[in-house]
């Protein structure tokens, strides 16, 4: 899924490049990083299910993102959105302490 930016009169239409990677770096905390065509706001929603969403914002805009995951518990499945500051771009479930799986149910607007 596209997202366009409005910068004056040009339209950016932003996406993520090649894949999410998730890494577990310890039983309760997990780093995300993914890679946008062009400078954005960093967002990443998790938790258990859709209905218990934990939302993390970094500063800053960049085409690089790196947000980091607290709270986790090992052996657990995580629901896991990333995106730019306004708008979810990529959804994906993972086990923490195992690898990830991209989610076939695409993007969803936040």
């Amino acid at each position: 899924m596209l997202l366009a930016l409005l910068w004056g009169r040009d339209a950016v239409a932003l996406e993520i490049i090649g894949q999410v990677k998730i890494t577990s770096l310890e039983p309760t905390r997990a780093k995300v990083q993914w890679q946008t065509s062009g400078p954005s706001g960093s967002r990443v929603q998790y938790g258990e299910s859709d209905a218990n969403l934990q939302t993390v914002r970094v500063e800053g805009v960049t085409d690089q993102h790196e947000v980091l995951l607290t709270g986790l518990k090992p052996d657990v499945t995580y629901l896991v959105k990333v995106g730019t500051a306004k708008r979810i771009l990529s959804t994906i479930q993972f086990v923490n302490g195992k690898s990830p799986k991209l989610s076939e149910e695409g993007s969803k607007e936040r």
